[in-house]
C-alpha cells in the first residue's frame, strides 16, 4: 500500500468485519485488508480474536468466523421455542446459500476487472480442457 492507514476503534473494525463475513463466509487476507481499509498487523490481531485462518482444503489460505461468532450479526434466530426446529433448517439453508456465493475478494479479482470477465476467462479455459480431451474415432485403438 502506497498510503498509510489509520487504526479505527477495535470495536468499529469488528463490526465491519461481522459485516464482511455476513456477506461472505470466507475472505483473504487481501481482500479484507481492501475491504476494512487498516493497517496489516492490527487487522491480524483482530482477525485472530474471531477468525479462523484455514491451512487446508478448498479454502486454504482464507478467514472464516469462529464457530461461537458465527451467528452474531443474523438477529435471534430459534428465540421461540415452537419454530426452533424450523429456524434451524432455515438456518441450514442460509449457511448452504452462503457458502456457496461467489466472493470476488476471495478469490482475488483486481481491481477494475470485472467478475464476468474472470468468469469469461475461466470459462475459456474450461473450454480448452475440454477440448483437449475430446476424442476422434480415428484415435480410438480396438484392445484385444
Amino acid at each position: 500500500m502506497d498510503q498509510k492507514t489509520t487504526r479505527m476503534p477495535r470495536n468499529e473494525l469488528v463490526d465491519m468485519l461481522f459485516a464482511a463475513f455476513e456477506k461472505f463466509p470466507y475472505w483473504s487476507f487481501k481482500g479484507l485488508v481492501e475491504y476494512c481499509k487498516q493497517p496489516h498487523s492490527y487487522l491480524k490481531e483482530v482477525l485472530g480474536e474471531i477468525c479462523i485462518f484455514i491451512k487446508k482444503g478448498p479454502y486454504t489460505a482464507r478467514y472464516q468466523l469462529k464457530p461461537e461468532f458465527a451467528g452474531a450479526g443474523r438477529g435471534s434466530q430459534g428465540s421461540s421455542s415452537s419454530s426452533s426446529g424450523s429456524s434451524n433448517a432455515a438456518a441450514g439453508l442460509v449457511n448452504a446459500e452462503l457458502e456457496t456465493t461467489f466472493n470476488p475478494a476471495a478469490v482475488g479479482v483486481a481491481k477494475g476487472e470485472s467478475v464476468t470477465q474472470v468468469e469469461s476467462d475461466i470459462q475459456e479455459g474450461m473450454e480448452e480442457e475440454e477440448e483437449d480431451f475430446e476424442e476422434d474415432e480415428d484415435d480410438l485403438v480396438e484392445v484385444v
